[in-house]
């Protein structure tokens, strides 16, 4: 029912105009960020606009808000402001990047919380602590830009002091992510570390006072 569009990286949203065609999506959520000049971005766009034609919902993501979706609290922490006016992290001084506009989401549900952070880097998660603190506490956190040495700072997980930390990345992918050095990181700060590279999909299951992870890989469960 619900597509959340983190930011306009090919590896983000490539894959949601099938995603459009196959399920009966009915909200769209996206930070407002263009690639005019990107073909599959444009095509994508046109796809948002028949889904708009046809009635269904279309929200910009330009302010922290809260949904609430059955008993699952749905907590958008970031973008908090327009990133089509200012694609910048508040307070950093410099070009704009298109990973630290990712939408930020923290899901609820009973006791068990999960931080959703898309590409974010290291400016916007030093932002995340100095504005969120211990509101970023969480079991479950997903580490951002998929484990890259540019991610996952100390003061980080520390705010989120996750039990376990899951990266999305591809077998053998180029750019060697997850960085070894950021799995070495969360293993110091006693986190359990998951990925898909290695454990392939990771399907993870809440329950108002636990969860269950089961790996496509491994055999191993949590």
């Amino acid at each position: 029912e619900y597509l959340v569009v983190t930011h306009p990286d090919l590896d983000h949203y490539g894959g949601c105009i099938d995603v459009l065609k196959r399920f009966d999506v009915s909200t769209i959520i996206y930070n407002g960020m263009e690639k005019p000049y990107d073909d599959l971005w444009v095509a994508f766009n046109s796809a948002i606009e028949e889904h708009q034609q046809e009635g269904k919902q279309y929200t910009l993501a330009e302010e922290q808000f809260v949904w609430t979706i059955a008993s699952t609290t749905v907590n958008f922490l970031y973008p908090d402001h327009s990133i089509v006016d200012d694609p910048g992290v508040p307070g950093v001084k410099k070009e704009a990047n298109a990973n630290d506009t990712s939408i930020i989401i923290k899901l609820s549900y009973g006791d068990q919380d999960v931080l959703l952070t898309g590409d974010a880097e290291e400016d916007l998660e030093r932002y995340l602590v100095a504005t969120y603190g211990d509101q970023l506490d969480v079991e479950i956190l997903k580490a951002g830009h998929h484990g890259s040495q540019s991610s996952s700072i100390p003061e980080f997980i520390s705010s989120t002091s996750p039990v376990l930390a899951i990266a999305s990345a591809g077998k053998d992918n180029k750019f060697g992510h997850p960085a070894r050095r950021v799995v070495r990181r969360f293993e110091r700060a006693g986190v359990e570390f998951w990925q898909t590279d290695i454990h392939g999909d990771i399907v993870v299951t809440l329950t108002s006072s636990s969860f269950q992870i089961v790996p496509q890989y491994g055999g191993l469960t949590r």
